[in-house]
């Protein structure tokens, strides 16, 4: 079970796992958050959202800023071996069996999340049957700040859950993902 904090944080959930090639296409590339990289030699992954623990992850991260720039160093590092980096996932030899799973960060996940949950309870106990109108107008309010312009407690619980995942991930396995050093 993951570590519960009493906070107005947003719940951690991770979006489908996505294949490595098309992950720049993504909209919340440029957000910052939280992310998995998993590896699938010889299989799919596994439909629904992305699970944290699962054990075919080789790498846990954060980005502070977008998650487009952190992909893409990640990128570099394991298919283009140059004097500054090193291949840190030497038993992959083609993108096709990476996958990105990603929990991106708004400052609005933060700042409106109990506000938007309470309206979202109001207008769905005034009409069950508009669930998707409701869903609809929530998100039309959340605002999509730009990642540079992220307050301090967004990125601290950015950190927060890449550092829990990873603990996490050790108590379950007895190791840390493949590429991740510490």
């Amino acid at each position: 079970m993951l570590l519960e904090i009493e906070t107005d944080a947003p719940p951690i959930h991770f979006s489908p796992w996505v294949p490595w090639r098309v992950r720049n296409q993504k909209e919340d590339k440029n957000l910052p958050g939280v992310y998995l990289i998993s590896r699938y030699d010889s299989q799919d992954p596994p439909k629904g959202e992305a699970d944290p623990l699962d054990s075919h992850i080789v790498y846990i991260g954060e980005a502070t800023r977008k998650l487009k720039a952190r992909w893409d160093s990640f990128n570099k590092a394991t298919f283009f071996k140059t004097a500054n980096t090193r291949r840190v996932t030497p038993n992959v030899s083609t993108e096709d069996v990476l996958f990105v799973g990603y929990m991106p960060v708004r400052e609005s996940d933060r700042r409106y999340s109990k506000s938007l949950d309470a309206e979202r309870q109001r207008l769905l106990s005034q009409d069950p049957a508009s669930k998707a109108k409701v869903e609809t107008y929530i998100k039309s309010q959340q605002r999509k700040s730009p990642a540079k312009e992220k307050d301090p407690v967004s990125l601290a619980w950015i950190k927060l859950v890449e550092r829990q995942l990873i603990f996490e991930f050790c108590r379950k396995w007895g190791h840390l993902p493949e590429c991740n050093k510490e």
